[in-house]
């Protein structure tokens, strides 16, 4: 938050301290916060003592507010994404970053088939078998002899990318480029 910001929130703790304080004068004047008015036996001096108080207390629940608001600016998922960061800067159209996300629900069949690891009709075969048998994708192409375990180990790295990695390999972003607008992502100003 701003300077400004930070300012008017002290002020409005300050003037809300002093209005419950006199609130709980007029209405309690027996009570014990009622009673620190007579500490001092000058007007002035409790005045100032009050005062003083008050601008301990406001300059404390400011800084502690402040101080509990950018940690909860850090927490994750109060931060933009990514992809709304990269649209909104003209780093890429929509339609790029639905192609680069579409990337992340591929599954390892698809993954194996894109990359050129299996063909198609490779895959139909292990699925129709899928179909008889409760195992998984990797360990059917792997017993029909269509993949190896090197194939499936490198599907399922693929399939573990996160966005920005993926923008990489396609060349929409450089590293530095990532970095940095990482970086905005944690500590946009809002």
């Amino acid at each position: 938050m701003f300077p400004k910001r930070k300012a008017y929130l002290f002020v409005a703790i300050f003037y809300g301290i002093l209005v419950c304080y006199l609130f709980c004068l007029f209405l309690f004047p027996k009570s014990s916060p009622a009673q620190v008015t007579n500490i001092f036996q000058s007007v002035w001096l409790t005045c100032i003592f009050l005062a003083l108080c008050f601008l301990f207390i406001a300059f404390t629940l400011s800084e502690l507010i402040f101080f509990l608001y950018r940690r909860l600016r850090r927490m994750r998922w109060f931060r933009p994404k990514l992809g709304e960061i990269l649209v909104s800067e003209s780093y890429l159209t929509k339609e790029k970053l639905k192609e680069a996300l579409s990337e992340q629900s591929l599954r390892i069949g698809e993954v194996l088939v894109r990359g050129g690891r299996i063909t198609t009709q490779q895959l139909n075969e292990a699925l129709d078998y899928q179909k008889k048998v409760s195992k998984n994708l990797g360990d059917i192409l792997k017993e029909l002899g269509h993949a190896t375990e090197e194939d499936i180990n490198w599907a399922l790295s693929r399939m573990e990318r996160r966005l920005g990695r993926i923008l990489r390999e396609k060349g929409y972003l450089t590293d530095h480029e990532l970095h940095r607008l990482l970086l905005r992502q944690q500590y946009r100003p809002q």
